[in-house]
């Protein structure tokens, strides 16, 4: 029905899309769900696929035979045009470490390629602010691409840039209060829980053992930073529990997930 895809588009960030005819498939983040049209767009249906990991890729050569490709080497299958979906690859079911940060900058280089490339750990990097809100050269690289440039060369499975939270760039530093305000202006409504929101999802989706991020503690001029180290607490807590943001759990298919451990960095000079 229209209502599926109205309902459960809130909790997906769409990034493939496959056309055959009438037939129309679309995926994203988290990719537990596949959304299927099969009256070009009219009436739509989600078809379970049984893996959480993002999907970024999709291709039907017919209406019935397709695949989809996503994060974590996942590979997918179908030969019902997406009733049922079969696994053919795919590196892990979820990842070890989730590094989540206030800004590109922000994220560990050294710990980051210490555990990945060298240990071999499955990684993922999220940033929460974008630093976008003033014009960019026309030739300067996107942050979404520097940020999965640098994740790839530091060995991490896949990073995403979160695009509803946006931050001033360096030099027009804010404290906390300032930047829930602008976070409230940019989603329209309460900014806080928006982005505990969003930061759940992830970690439902991610299901990470560990989670590295900010200390709680403000530091100077960094305000944003101390805030995302407590949004992440709290969202550690909020998705072990069943009882918050249920309809992540019905409408995408996600699952309650504990973490096992939290870790804050410290600041350079800092004990």
């Amino acid at each position: 029905s229209p209502g599926a895809l109205a309902s459960g588009a809130r909790q997906f960030d769409f990034a493939a899309l496959a056309v055959h005819g009438n037939d129309i498939w679309i995926a994203g983040s988290p990719g537990t769900l596949i959304f299927h049209s099969a009256d070009a767009g009219h009436t739509w249906t989600p078809q379970p696929t049984g893996c959480a990991a993002p999907l970024g890729a999709l291709c039907f050569v017919d209406a019935q035979h397709g695949w989809a490709a996503g994060s974590l080497g996942t590979i997918l299958t179908t030969t019902d045009g997406g009733q049922s979906w079969n696994v053919v690859r795919s590196g892990g079911s979820r990842a070890a470490l989730l590094g989540v940060f206030a800004r590109i900058d922000d994220v560990p280089t050294e710990l980051i390629a210490q555990l990945c490339a060298e240990e071999g750990y499955l990684g993922v990097v999220e940033v929460v602010g974008r630093g976008d809100l003033e014009v960019e050269p026309a030739a300067a690289t996107s942050e979404r691409d520097r940020l999965a440039e640098a994740a790839v060369a530091l060995g991490a499975c896949d990073s995403r840039l979160a695009w509803s939270f946006p931050l001033r760039q360096r030099g027009l530093e804010f404290d906390a209060a300032a930047v829930v305000e602008l976070w409230n202006r940019a989603v329209g409504g309460d900014g806080l829980a928006a982005a505990e929101a969003e930061l759940v999802r992830r970690i439902r989706t991610w299901r990470p053992s560990v989670i590295v991020t900010h200390q709680a503690v403000a530091t100077a001029g960094r305000g944003d930073a101390a805030l995302v180290g407590r949004l992440v607490l709290r969202a550690v807590e909020s998705a072990a529990d069943p009882t918050r943001f249920p309809e992540q759990l019905g409408a995408a298919g996600l699952r309650p997930w504990e973490v096992a451990k939290v870790y804050g960095l410290v600041a350079p000079g800092e004990k």
